[in-house]
């Protein structure tokens, strides 16, 4: 007998869960506030015309199998003894329910309204025309978002610097590695600042707590995830999200799986681990297995551009970088596009 499941969410867990458990006979209902699946990793490429939007985005309406019911809503609250989702449009009841709504810029108590950032297409969009005629830019965060940022902006010939509280650029990865990065934005003319933390944000500077002050023609935000504010006010969780076990259940609920940027699980939290949970959740719920698969643990590997050129980081450590790798790191998102089709063929 199937059961109606309800996943919150179309992104990379949400969208991949909802197509592996309508292939295996559940009644799956995917709700988002958004009526398109994003391919947010290459939001970047927007900022030079790489690419243009209607490439990095899927209508899901036109999409999704007739076996994928999906409805454009906003999520309020789950209320978990009585198997319902509220929405702004009523409540929807479930069996099972997966929690993928995803993440946004986390904050670190700074006001940054006025800041531009590339989490999601729109906001790259808005960037992308922000600096079409400046000729500085400053981008809080030198992880991954931000030197990916910062490549794309120093290619447009844009003055780029970045500020960052820790004090070298890609703090998760060993030194050497980092060291590495950081040759690679001085060779860039990208300026690093490390040991700056930001308490106040303005469109055209930010101010440091030493008192110290950097301005620019625009300021990006690049300063980490949080997760979903809707999955921190439901569970109370605060910015690393809902507690999960290695099999994705939600701790303390029967009924519940979550995954993704909204949920506290080994950093770092990306695109495929995203894709890979989702498929793990499906599994999960359709076989009613007493003992849960488990995801994986770690991350092998990641491709991180810059600019022109890409470099592959395995297990925290930067092998080489390449301009081959930057085409393939986009061959990478037309393999997506090609693997989620073939899943809705068989579904």
């Amino acid at each position: 007998m199937s059961q109606k499941v309800v996943v919150l969410g179309a992104g990379f867990l949400g969208v991949n869960a909802a197509l592996d458990l309508a292939s295996n006979g559940e009644e799956v209902l995917l709700l988002d506030r958004q009526d398109t699946h994003e391919y947010i990793p290459s939001s970047i490429d927007l900022l030079r015309g790489r690419v243009q939007r209607q490439e990095l985005e899927i209508e899901l309406e036109e999409f999704l199998p007739e076996e994928v019911e999906f409805k454009q809503v906003e999520v309020e609250d789950i209320r978990s003894e009585e198997k319902t989702v509220e929405t702004r449009n009523g409540l929807i009841g479930f069996d099972k329910i997966v929690i993928a709504l995803g993440g946004e810029p986390a904050e670190f108590g700074a006001d940054i309204s006025q800041a531009e950032n590339v989490w999601g297409l729109e906001p790259a969009q808005n960037l992308t025309r922000k600096t079409e005629d400046v000729e500085s830019a400053l981008i809080v965060g030198a992880g991954y978002v931000g030197v990916e940022t910062a490549g794309e902006l120093e290619e447009k010939g844009i003055d780029v610097t970045m500020v960052d509280a820790g004090t070298r650029p890609m703090g998760r990865l060993d030194e050497k590695s980092s060291e590495k990065i950081l040759e690679i934005l001085q060779e860039k003319n990208i300026c690093f600042k490390g040991g700056k933390t930001v308490n106040q944000v303005d469109e055209n500077s930010v101010s440091f707590e030493d008192g110290g002050k950097e301005e620019s023609d625009v300021v990006i935000w690049a300063a980490g995830v949080q997760a979903s504010k809707t999955v921190q006010e439901i569970f109370d969780s605060g910015p690393q999200g809902v507690e999960v076990n290695q099999g994705l259940s939600v701790i303390g609920e029967d009924n519940m799986f979550a995954g993704g940027d909204c949920a506290d699980i080994e950093p770092p939290k990306t695109a495929h681990k995203a894709m890979k949970q989702g498929e793990v959740v499906a599994e999960n719920i359709y076989s009613d297995r007493e003992s849960l698969k488990q995801i994986e643990s770690g991350q092998n590997f990641l491709l991180l551009s810059f600019g022109d050129e890409a470099g592959l980081v395995f297990r925290d450590k930067l092998l080489f970088s390449s301009g081959f790798l930057r085409y393939f790191k986009d061959l990478v998102k037309t393999y997506y596009f090609t693997r989620l089709r073939i899943k809705k063929f068989l579904v």
